[in-house]
């Protein structure tokens, strides 16, 4: 069978999606909403909503979505998710008829090509996280270098029960060192290579769900797809759920962690797939 397919990457975070979500609030009657509305005012909106006897769609989903405890306003706006409680299922199609209506000195691409999305990825290894192994490693507080040491790392590391605290910290600190070196090799190639490998795994490769547990009787109902430089989770045949792309590497913070941290990009794929959809239906 030939393989013509396209495929195409919108990003689940994006500040142009800003521009519909406070228009969209704005012009259901809900005042303030804008890009520099914090919790503290979000909240006190949703207070205020709360208060009437009758509230409308958009205020139910303004509460939701945006102004709920815990929730960064900012980053709620700008997410693929709140675009679709206003829209609808986002898809390729109907997200660049969005892009059209952006105003001219705001016009962004909105929807990617998978060669735009691997220079995006090698972007973020060589620039956020290379920033981020540098800060942490120069960092006084010594803990900070576990940020960079993943749950699949523990084989690359020493036991610390038969070496010592001492000796695992100080193996887990030249483990961050040589990731300043893996960066380098994360060039827009290598990054693309990767992603065309697990397009090709999950979608012409049959029946990839994961296999039963042991001690488990269901089956995972999603898939993942893992790779040097990305990973992607699915679902192995619903072509209709949801893709999401993203590095394979990134931080990890625990519930202890203060100060920022590093945005990672995250894509929701789409495929172009005629003849795989009248298959399985």
């Amino acid at each position: 069978m030939e393989r013509t397919v396209e495929y195409f990457f919108m990003r689940i975070n994006n500040p142009s999606y800003r521009y519909f979500t406070i228009k969209y609030f704005t012009e259901a009657g809900i005042e303030y909403v804008d890009e520099y509305m914090g919790a503290e005012r979000a909240q006190a909106i949703c207070r205020e909503i709360k208060l009437k006897q009758e509230t409308t769609v958009a205020e139910n989903q303004f509460c939701i979505f945006v102004g709920r405890e815990n929730a960064d306003p900012q980053r709620q706006l700008a997410d693929i998710t709140t675009l679709e409680v206003i829209y609808g299922m986002i898809t390729a199609a109907k997200m660049r008829k969005l892009e059209a209506q952006l105003p001219e000195a705001h016009r962004t691409k909105l929807v990617l090509t998978k060669e735009e999305v691997a220079l995006r990825i090698s972007d973020f290894y060589n620039g956020t996280l290379r920033m981020a192994l540098a800060d942490d490693l120069k960092n006084p507080d010594s803990k900070k270098i576990y940020n960079h040491i993943q749950l699949y790392d523990d084989d690359k590391l020493p036991n610390i029960r038969v070496v010592g605290r001492a000796k695992f910290e100080a193996a887990a600190r030249a483990f961050v060192e040589r990731l300043q070196l893996w960066v380098n090799e994360a060039t827009p190639e290598a990054v693309l290579s990767d992603i065309d490998r697990i397009l090709e795994e999950h979608f012409w490769t049959p029946n990839h769900r994961p296999p039963i547990p042991r001690g488990s009787k269901e089956e995972s109902i999603t898939c993942h797809h893992d790779s040097r430089y990305v990973q992607m989770t699915g679902h192995p045949q619903n072509i209709d759920f949801p893709l999401h792309l993203w590095p394979s590497r990134a931080p990890v913070y625990d519930e202890r962690h203060e100060g920022p941290t590093v945005e990672v990009p995250v894509f929701q794929v789409e495929a172009n797939l005629p003849r795989r959809a009248e298959s399985t239906r």
